[in-house]
């Protein structure tokens, strides 16, 4: 009898133990689900910051460097945050970018000099342009498969 009194006095100790150890998982878990939250909620602002800059240059067919420099900064935590891939993406689209703005001050000078006269130079950097805003429009398609690929909530384990 003094065995059983003895067995039966540890076990709320261990019933303790136990709920203890639950209370631990749970908590984890909900911090872990905080944190995916967190994640995915400064994701979605460096996303939106892609399709903005992307947008803009489209819808005014050109870009200039307040907009660039706003994209920029806006991203400047993606290696934070994001796999190396779309890093490089926010790299090339700031890179064509550059290049858009240096094309059009070429036929279009901010001072309002006389851009490249009419004849085959203006007419290879209209090409370009044109092969520019078309990669742009491109890069709408690809952005958004490319951050699908790590916005989902399931992949931000």
């Amino acid at each position: 009898m003094l065995l059983d009194i003895k067995t039966i006095s540890g076990l709320p100790g261990s019933i303790i133990s136990i709920l203890t150890w639950l209370v631990d998982r749970q908590q984890c878990r909900i911090q872990k689900a905080d944190l995916k939250y967190k994640l995915f909620d400064r994701r979605l602002k460096i996303f939106k910051s892609f399709m903005s800059f992307l947008a803009d240059t489209l819808q005014r067919g050109k870009t200039d460097f307040e907009s660039i420099g706003r994209f920029r900064a806006e991203t400047g935590v993606t290696s934070l945050l994001f796999p190396q891939n779309i890093l490089q993406k926010r790299d090339e689209i700031y890179k064509n970018g550059l290049d858009l703005i240096t094309i059009m001050e070429r036929l279009y000078p901010s001072n309002g000099g006389r851009g490249v006269p009419k004849g085959p130079e203006r007419d290879n950097l209209c090409e370009e342009v044109t092969a520019l805003l078309s990669w742009f429009c491109d890069q709408t398609k690809e952005t958004v498969k490319l951050f699908e690929s790590v916005m989902k909530i399931d992949s931000l384990d």
